[in-house]
Formats: C-alpha cells, sequence, structure tokens
C-alpha cells in the first residue's frame, strides 16, 4: 500500500450527543479510558487504508494477567463494532501495561468511511479534533 496521506488524532475540545458513547476496548465490558494516539494512511487510490493506534500507559489492562483476557481490539458506537486482533502489548517489570499498538486495515472505501465515521464520534465524545489533510491535532 502506498500511502496517499497521513495523520494523528489528539486531544482537543469537543462535546459529545451519540446516545451510545463511542469507545475502545481491549476486554469486552471494559472501555479503554486511555486515549491513544492515531495515525492514518490510505492508498493512492483510496481503496484502502490503515489505523495505526498506539496507547500509553493503558487503563483497562491493570497487569499482564489481565492481558490474557484480550481478543483483540474493540471500537464501539451506534453502528456497531469495529474489531482487529492486529496488537501488540509492551510491559515493564512489574508485567504492567506499558504500550499497547494495534493496526486496523480498511480494505475497501466503505470500510474507510465507516472507519471515519466511527473516529468522528469517537473525537467529539472523547474532545479531538481534526485538522489538515490526515492529521488530527489540539485546538
Amino acid at each position: 500500500m502506498t500511502p496517499a496521506r497521513s495523520g494523528r488524532w489528539k486531544a482537543s475540545i469537543f462535546g459529545t450527543e451519540d446516545s451510545i458513547q463511542p469507545h475502545i476496548s481491549f476486554v469486552e465490558g471494559m472501555p479503554e479510558t486511555s486515549i491513544p494516539e492515531i495515525r492514518l494512511t490510505r492508498s493512492m487510490d483510496g481503496l484502502t487504508g490503515t489505523a495505526s493506534f498506539t496507547f500509553k500507559e493503558p487503563i483497562s489492562l491493570p497487569d499482564n494477567s489481565a492481558a490474557a483476557a484480550v481478543t483483540g481490539m474493540m471500537m464501539s458506537d451506534d453502528e456497531g463494532i469495529l474489531q482487529t486482533i492486529d496488537i501488540e502489548a509492551q510491559f515493564d517489570e512489574n508485567d504492567c501495561p506499558v504500550t499497547i499498538t494495534a493496526k486496523h486495515v480498511m480494505n475497501s472505501p466503505e470500510d474507510w468511511d465507516r472507519f471515519m465515521r466511527f473516529m468522528e464520534r469517537y473525537a467529539k465524545a472523547n474532545d479531538l479534533s481534526f485538522q489538515g489533510p490526515g492529521v488530527m491535532n489540539s485546538n
């Protein structure tokens, strides 16, 4: 895949009006409250794309034993759940998670559009904003 553009999401100021709080989780029923850095890439032809997530000091996995319950990363909103199993976690010497990285691949323009609808809701619910072509920044 040849990236046509890239971007990332960072904290900013917005409110939320969605009926279901958009969230990301690694363990079902345990929303992750740590806000990730998200980088987006999309192919030149617009047919495929990738979202790369980096969570620093994730909250929902208090230790390595909780990581055993992880089946993937789930992105939930009013439309349903998007899921990826492409995740990795790094732990410190006390078996506490330091970072979690995840990659969500979009294989069609419809997948891209669905992901962007999720991100718009997630951004609004978590005080994020998007500025410039493919770049999410704080206001």
